[in-house]
């Protein structure tokens, strides 16, 4: 052949290529005909790869994968048809049957079974290269045959074959090997050459593997045609097209040759029994063809594979309960249902014993759904231990078993347990509502055949409870189980203590429970009970109206009266109090364990503590208690009803209103008010009684009374209360608390003296050995708490009207279209409200101490005696040593103190501290002497002059009122000045203590 006809024949080989290459990719998603086929198959394998390259750009229905190496496993796909699964699911939910007795449920989300198996498939796939290759391998066009030759010629060679299905084999010829298998090959080969070479032996292996194009159709998740390896079987086309969809079938996948079917294969083979024998190998023009999916049937519950499986052959319940391998060991079969729906296309439920083998033979239906539910969660036979245990949890139970067998000692304890209260809550039978049962585990394990050691039942829980915890988070689930079982006209078995003891709240109701019991069950009572009186509320009658009484706690904690200990009833409620607790004490204790928090910076746990101690004690006022009880009495009263309660006022512990016993006398009422004060009168006292004349009117009379022991409470004229009645304790006459006096500085025996009622400054002084020859009386300070209080309210009442007028004609200025007040006004307003707010008061009673002790000492004094200063509680007297300084505060240049002189006056101490500042008031400076007296030009005669200074004295020079212009229309500016002024001279002469 020339070398122009070897051109010509590329050039048209190369347009037909091109011809039919552009055919093709014009076609989208059409299948190639025949022709086509054969015009391909006679192009040479790279022609094939290049066109099927731009095959795939083109076309996305027919798609050959080339043949390399695995490198990345992707996720395929989320699956968009989930049609059956929802069906199926719609079966599997609860049905809503408003007459349903029993709810039932199986909470799992079914799957279709097998599918997951493509959940992750290969970008290509190619089976591995150095893996043996199978004796009835079929030899085809495009395998590569390794011979190697030894012996007399040593050679090796890559034999092809070619497309005739010759292999060419160097010095014997071509030999014809399409169709044999690769064991009849290497027997063909040995013969030939052992036969026409002679001495020489040779190898032979199979090299490189020919690729085949098979076809993918049907329900696949990627349908087409594919390249894949020779070895490849049915399972690998499969993965390489990314599976089956879920409406495709895995039961009855199709392998098609020539047009018809060769085998199918049954993936559920593969899935549960591993059978592989179905999985076929493919030759190339295989085409796999996934049909519709089969009838299918849900199994839910417990078995080992809840999923939605595809039948073929299988029929039965036993059937399905197999592909699901069977039940859970927590099954019920017994309870089994099927979910079905009906040829009226209805949903229906039918029940099935799957315990009996004839059930099981019964007939499923396309859509059905077995539902296999659980056993019960609950357990049986067991006792539960909780609470401040080591080791919370189940004990197996047993006939006879006892407390003490799963408590056999305190080591199974947390440590600080209460063994004198031991809760165990059990199930009655058969409508398992729970009852309530008290034992002591301190007497079980004393004496372990005593009632105390409780015989135990299945499902009992056993709580116990520790000493210095609060019992309501391990009670509060049990109350409200309590409360969820009343009915109308059955209360809760429930009980509540309140008041003076370590626990209170509601507790449950055992039987058979004493007031001793609920006391136990509290942890006791606290310190300082009033064992003379406790308070009983009991529901009366089924519209709740209650009945409160009174009993003493003393009569069975003494032992004195064990009667005392009566039983409870539901909703009973204890309240126990405490002695002598004041509201205003207790108020008075929270608030300084407030400050002492503050001050302290206490943790949360700290502040935690303080508020429960806090809470107890607010809790143990007899007020703060009864009052509910009281309101509620006064609530359920009705018209021609009087409300059975009592007051007490007066010279009680506890003043107030009390609920009123049946024959309840005028001692009890004294008894529940805590007894009498320390300064009540016992000689009488008296009752006021309100009545309703003929319905018209109300009047009241008042009865005297009588006491002649008042520690036993007896009364001479003791008589029964009514409603309304009222007593009044009187206090003894000229009664008063305890009343002091101090005296500090140069008296002889200074300290804290008690006076009686009348008694003078004079008498205490004298008691008190007199004053020392140090003694300045013309400096004294007396003070009082009453004038500190009261002067303490008016500097405070005059910061707030200073503060008021300030903002008032700064708003007045801006409203008039003024900038407000000026700098100058608005520092110097700021300066003296600053002043007046630190100010303290001091509460000075002016008094010349020199002139009372003379006239004390002199009882014909004359006409110039000084007034006798009667004492009050709180008074104080400051004496101070002789002193030589005179002070000049306010608005001079220097604040300071001279040593006194006698030919200096007024203006020479001002000169002497640098003179007026540009703010002094010239016309209103005025001396404070040592005895608290103020002199100014205008209270002194014309004989006297005002500038005269005596040792002691203080010099006030005041701010001019005049400079704060804003503020010229307050005439009380003066008066702030004045007062600023007098305090601190006063506070100057207290500070040398």
């Amino acid at each position: 052949m020339t070398c122009k006809e070897k051109f010509l024949g590329v050039f048209i080989r190369f347009c037909s290529f091109f011809v039919l290459a552009s055919f093709l990719t014009s076609a989208v998603a059409v299948t190639p005909t025949a022709e086509q086929l054969q015009m391909l198959q006679q192009l040479s394998p790279e022609q094939q790869q290049q066109m099927m390259k731009a095959l795939e750009s083109k076309n996305g229905a027919i798609s050959e994968q080339p043949l390399v190496e695995p490198t990345v496993v992707a996720p395929r796909p989320v699956q968009t048809d989930k049609s059956i699964e929802k069906s199926v699911q719609e079966g599997a939910d609860i049905p809503t049957l408003t007459e349903q007795q029993e709810q039932k449920q199986v909470s799992q989300k079914l799957n279709q079974f097998g599918y997951d198996l493509f959940a992750g498939t290969p970008t290509t796939f190619a089976p591995a290269t150095d893996i043996p290759i199978p004796s009835d391998y079929v030899v085809g066009p495009g395998d590569n045959i390794q011979v190697q030759l030894f012996g007399k010629e040593n050679a090796e060679y890559d034999l092809v074959v070619s497309r005739e299905g010759q292999l060419r084999f160097p010095g014997i010829g071509p030999i014809s090997v399409a169709g044999l298998r690769f064991d009849e090959l290497k027997q063909s080969l040995y013969e030939r050459i052992s036969r026409q070479m002679i001495g020489v032996k040779a190898n032979i292996t199979m090299g490189t593997l020919r690729s085949i194009r098979i076809f993918v159709l049907g329900d696949a998740i990627r349908p087409g045609s594919y390249t894949v390896s020779a070895l490849s079987n049915m399972t690998n086309a499969l993965f390489v097209s990314g599976g089956i969809q879920p409406i495709g079938s895995l039961r009855n996948i199709q392998l098609k040759r020539s047009g018809k079917v060769v085998t199918t294969l049954d993936l559920y083979d593969l899935l549960l029994n591993g059978d592989t024998s179905g999985d076929k190998r493919l030759q190339p023009g295989d085409v796999i063809f996934i049909p519709p999916i089969g009838n299918t049937v849900g199994v839910a519950g417990e078995v080992k594979r809840p999923a939605i499986y595809e039948l073929k052959s299988e029929q039965t319940i036993e059937d399905a309960l197999q592909f699901a391998g069977g039940f859970l060991p927590t099954a019920y079969p017994k309870e089994s249902q099927i979910e079905r729906i009906t040829t009226s296309g209805e949903r229906t439920l039918i029940d099935v014993d799957a315990t009996v083998m004839a059930n099981l033979k019964q007939t499923v239906r396309d859509g059905d759904v077995l539902r296999v539910y659980s056993i019960l969660e609950k357990m049986q036979d067991i006792v539960l231990l909780s609470g401040h245990v080591q080791r919370p949890g189940g004990t197996q139970w047993r006939l006879g078993l006892r407390l003490t067998d799963v408590i056999p000692s305190v080591d199974v304890l947390l440590p600080k347990p209460d063994l004198d209260y031991v809760i165990i809550k059990r199930e009655r039978q058969p409508d398992r509502q729970i009852e309530v049962i008290t034992t002591r585990l301190r007497e079980a394990l004393r004496h372990p055949l005593s009632n105390f050691n409780t015989e135990l039942k299945p499902r009992d829980e056993i709580i116990i409870f520790g000493m210095a915890e609060d019992r309501a988070k391990l009670i509060d689930p049990i109350i409200r189980q309590l409360r969820n079982q009343a009915r109308f006209g059955v209360p809760p078995d429930v009980v509540d203590i309140q008041g003076n003891v370590q626990f209170p709240g509601t507790y449950p109701l055992s039987e058979n429970m004493q007031v001793s019991d609920l006391i136990r069950a509290a942890y006791d009572l606290a310190d300082k009970t009033d064992l003379d009186y406790a308070l009983l509320t009991r529901v009366a009658d089924t519209s709740g109206r209650i009945e409160a009484s009174s009993f003493r706690l003393r009569g069975f904690i003494e032992d004195t009266d064990p009667t005392a200990d009566f039983r409870l009833k539901p909703k009973d409620t204890i309240y126990i109090f405490s002695v002598g607790r004041d509201p205003d004490e207790v108020a008075n204790q929270i608030k300084v364990i407030g400050e002492t928090l503050q001050e302290s910076a206490a943790t949360g746990q700290q502040l935690a503590a303080q508020a429960q101690k806090v809470k107890r004690q607010t809790g143990t006022t007899r007020q703060l208690l009864i009052t509910p009880v009281v309101d509620q009495l006064k609530a359920q009263t009705r018209q021609g009803e009087f409300t059975p309660i009592v007051s007490v006022s007066g010279l009680v512990t506890n003043p107030g209103q009390y609920p009123l016993d049946k024959h309840m006398k005028i001692s009890d009422l004294i008894r529940a008010a805590g007894q009498l004060s320390e300064s009540a009168y016992t000689l009488s006292a008296e009752v006021s009684r309100f009545k309703v004349v003929e319905g018209q009117y109300r009047e009241i009379d008042h009865y005297t009374v009588t006491k002649t022991d008042i520690h036993n409470g007896a009364v001479a004229t003791d008589f029964e209360l009514q409603p309304y009645d009222s007593l009044h304790i009187k206090r003894v006459p000229q009664w008063t608390d305890t009343q002091t006096v101090q005296l500090i500085g140069e008296v002889k025996f200074p300290g804290v003296y008690p006076f009686k009622r009348g008694e003078t400054l004079a008498d205490v002084l004298s008691r008190a050995g007199g004053l020392t020859e140090y003694a300045f009386t013309e400096g004294a300070v007396f003070t009082r708490a009453e004038l500190q209080r009261k002067e303490q309210e008016q500097i405070d009442s005059m910061a707030a009207r200073l503060e008021s007028d300030l903002a008032a004609i700064s708003l007045e200025e801006k409203q008039a279209g003024k900038d407000g007040m000026d700098q100058q006004s608005v520092a110097l307003a700021n300066s003296l409200l600053a002043q007046l707010r630190n100010t303290k008061a001091v509460g000075r009673l002016v008094i010349d101490l020199k002139k009372i002790i003379r006239t004390a000492a002199d009882e014909e004094y004359g006409a110039s005696a000084a007034q006798p200063v009667i004492l009050r509680d709180g008074d104080k007297l400051y004496v101070p040593q002789k002193t030589q300084e005179v002070t000049i505060i306010g608005e001079v240049q220097q604040i300071t103190s001279h040593l006194y002189d006698p030919k200096l006056d007024r203006d020479d101490y001002i000169n002497l501290s640098g003179g007026l500042t540009y703010k002094a008031d010239k016309k209103r400076i005025y001396i404070v002497k040592a005895n608290g007296a103020v002199v100014t030009d205008a209270n002194t005669g014309w004989l006297s002059s005002a500038k005269k200074v005596n040792s002691g004295d203080t010099i006030v020079v005041p701010l001019k009122a005049d400079r704060m212009k804003s503020l010229t229309l307050w005439t009380n500016v003066t008066q702030i000045i004045y007062q600023l002024g007098v305090a601190a001279a006063a506070w100057n002469s207290i500070g040398v203590f």
